[in-house]
């Protein structure tokens, strides 16, 4: 077993909320553990049975306390976990988690959405305080399936800064995962900051690593690492467009 793999499944809870039934997360943890993952990656969603975290839905309890039994669960089987606070962590649409964005709407990046899903990323980090090793927000909000960037997961680099702005202002670690031509963007317009003693490269290797401070100005430490990538997987794919 390696300390750095993990495993993900579907839903933790249905829209009945259940925590047991054909390929949950709770049926797979102890696969997962037998196929040597140490982590479990757990999307913290809402679904049908609950209007929010803490009253008392279609089974008579809270979301949180479905939540508890698949963590629980987890703990038993010696996984860590990676909480991910998706869209589907607060209910509502694309239209509204991208409201007030700079780019569409002339505004600052919040909107009543985002502010609500910030506060329920509170409720479930007091509750679940100790028992979650690391948390991701959001998933692939550059993630669009029609063009101009509507569909999927997307949301405006606008709303992405404020969200980020809000978890910086927390204090802590902050990573950011996504794709490279993001992370070029940023290295070239802003918000990063390179400093002079780094060269951005052409190209962004496909996986590489890149660390910037989580508060303002963003200083970057770290540009297209790839030493963590096996011997021979680091030179960059000429086809990828990783960061082209």
């Amino acid at each position: 077993m390696r300390d750095d793999m993990g495993l993900q499944a579907g839903w933790a809870v249905d829209d009945s909320g259940q925590t047991e039934f054909p390929y949950s997360v709770r049926a797979t943890l102890p696969l997962m553990r037998e196929a040597g993952a140490a982590w479990v990656r757990i999307n913290l969603r809402l679904g049908a049975c609950y209007q929010d975290w803490t009253t008392p839905g279609c089974d008579g309890r809270t979301a949180l306390d479905a939540y508890d039994e698949v963590l629980a669960e987890a703990e038993a089987q010696g996984l860590q976990v990676l909480a991910l606070l998706s869209n589907e962590t607060w209910h509502g649409q694309q239209a509204a988690w991208s409201a007030g964005s700079a780019e569409a709407a002339g505004g600052d990046g919040s909107n009543d959405y985002l502010r609500a899903y910030v506060a329920a990323a509170a409720t479930l980090a007091e509750r679940l305080a100790g028992r979650v090793t690391a948390w991701e927000l959001w998933n692939e909000p550059n993630a669009w399936t029609e063009a101009p960037a509507r569909g999927g997961t997307f949301m405006y680099p606008s709303n992405w800064a404020w969200l980020l702005q809000q978890q910086a202002a927390l204090g802590g670690p902050l990573a950011v995962v996504t794709h490279g031509l993001v992370i070029r963007e940023w290295l070239q317009r802003g918000p990063l900051q390179l400093p002079a003693h780094l060269q951005a490269p052409d190209r962004l290797s496909n996986t590489s690593l890149t660390v910037a401070s989580a508060a303002a100005p963003h200083n970057v430490a770290l540009v297209d690492c790839t030493a963590h990538l096996a011997s021979g997987a680091a030179a960059a794919d000429p086809h990828s467009l990783s960061g082209g």
